[in-house]
């Protein structure tokens, strides 16, 4: 399918929206990029990140060794199991291929909690139950205060504010983009304006002439952002690269387009800090792409 569609079979390994792409479009960031081909700092981050789901299996170890079933084969396939996935994240930041979230890290929590009722049927005590129960309210009480906290858990802290009453900024950008959308239709609603969806998918949601904008899932976008003259591109709209997440294959081609312009485009209409509206006028030949950070 990637081949037939995309042109590439490992499209989704190395396209320009892949996992690769998106983590390479963000590696400036100095936790990440510290990381990368140093195996001691990437190993001592993922061993810290682990511990915070392992309560449970320390408990496993510890009714283990007061039953004397500590040295034992399946006490090393339930390390095997609790670790492998997470282990190889420590590849994956060597390598520079994953931000290595909070909740990259939590496979091991489930694989602890569906061993336990196996391990509670081989106590010799009742009371050994406390010792799981004690570990699974602390790992609660552990994680609850991680999820607080934006350097230990950057994105799962940014769901947390804005599902709990911090609703302004979100709020603020939906509104920005729905106004976006409003004096696009009013102004260009049969001009051809090419756009990121990555980034513009609200203000795609919102207009009343969708079929207006030129978009990654059109055939020809790729040669559009490479020739926008030539496909009959008459507006680009552009998010700041500063305050968006996530790819945005224009600004990847053109990076400094926003913020300086160029003599082959005319800045039509600013939008706040966030976006901005140029209108082609020069033909072809005339751009400066960027073609270091994107494959065309």
């Amino acid at each position: 399918l990637n081949w037939s569609i995309m042109k590439n079979p490992l499209y989704f390994l190395n396209g320009e929206y892949s996992n690769t792409a998106l983590v390479q479009a963000q590696l400036s960031h100095s936790i990440y990029s510290d990381m990368v081909h140093n195996p001691l700092k990437a190993s001592i981050f993922v061993i810290k990140m682990v511990l915070l789901f392992s309560a449970p299996l320390i408990s496993i170890l510890i009714l283990r060794l007061i039953n004397h079933r500590l040295v034992r084969w399946d006490t090393l396939i339930l390390l095997g199991m609790f670790l492998s996935i997470s282990m190889v994240q420590i590849i994956m930041l060597v390598t520079g291929t994953t931000f290595a979230w909070l909740r990259y890290f939590m496979y091991g929590l489930p694989v602890a909690v569906a061993w336990l009722p196996y391990e509670l049927s081989k106590v010799k005590r009742q009371w050994h139950v406390i010792i799981p129960l004690i570990a699974m309210i602390a790992n609660y009480g552990i994680l609850s205060y991680v999820v607080t906290q934006p350097s230990m858990a950057p994105e799962e802290n940014k769901f947390l504010q804005n599902s709990f009453g911090n609703q302004n900024e979100v709020d603020d950008d939906w509104k920005q983009q729905s106004e976006i959308a409003r004096y696009l239709d009013d102004n260009y609603a049969h001009s051809s304006i090419l756009v990121d969806t990555s980034s513009a998918f609200f203000i795609i949601l919102q207009s009343k002439f969708p079929t207006q904008f030129y978009i990654p899932s059109d055939k020809e976008f790729i040669n559009a952002v490479t020739d926008p003259e030539k496909y009959k591109v008459s507006y680009i709209l552009l998010p700041n690269p500063k305050l968006v997440s996530g790819i945005n294959v224009i600004n990847m081609a053109y990076p400094n387009l926003y913020n300086q312009g160029a003599d082959w485009v005319e800045l039509v209409k600013e939008f706040g800090a966030k976006w901005k509206l140029y209108k082609v006028i020069q033909s072809t030949g005339r751009y400066a792409l960027n073609t270091n950070n994107y494959a065309f």
